[in-house]
């Protein structure tokens, strides 16, 4: 089953353990990784990365160090655009994203509700769905980079 790729933005320590990564994970975007797929994160020269993931039996973290140069920079697509960016057709809307997060605090619940425009672009064959950035961000500099079928 093909999982959605979220990247943060900001870069993070990748000293960080299990549960720091869980918490970027949860607090700027938005996300529970149990149940969310994959987040990546990079370090601040853009070097080293980290997946993090949830393999239904614990969390598992896979650590990638470059011998030299540095990670591409990720795309995000935001919710207005629906051009394809490998060849430039225009995308259809295939449907929506809406994750609910209810979280306990300590005199009360907050519930957060995200809707997030999938797209397809009937062009391409082999570039998969793009899931847009969500039309209110959790928290700025976050979001979710898209998935492939």
């Amino acid at each position: 089953m093909p999982r959605a790729l979220y990247a943060a933005v900001e870069p993070v320590h990748l000293r960080s353990s299990f549960d720091v990564l869980f918490a970027i994970a949860r607090d700027q975007l938005g996300l529970d990784v149990l149940r969310s797929g994959i987040v990546l994160y990079f370090n601040k020269d853009r070097s080293r990365c980290k997946l993090l993931f949830h393999d239904g039996s614990g969390f598992v973290i896979l650590y990638k160090r470059l011998d030299r140069g540095h990670f591409a920079r990720l795309a995000s697509v935001s919710p207005d655009s629906n051009v394809c960016a490998c060849c430039g057709a225009t995308m259809v809307d295939i449907g929506e994203e809406t994750r609910e997060i209810v979280e306990r605090q300590p005199v009360r619940y907050q519930r957060t509700t995200t809707h997030r425009h999938k797209l397809a672009c009937n062009q391409c064959k082999g570039s998969g769905v793009v899931i847009a950035l969500p039309e209110d961000p959790p928290a700025s500099g976050a979001g979710p980079v898209g998935t492939s079928l």
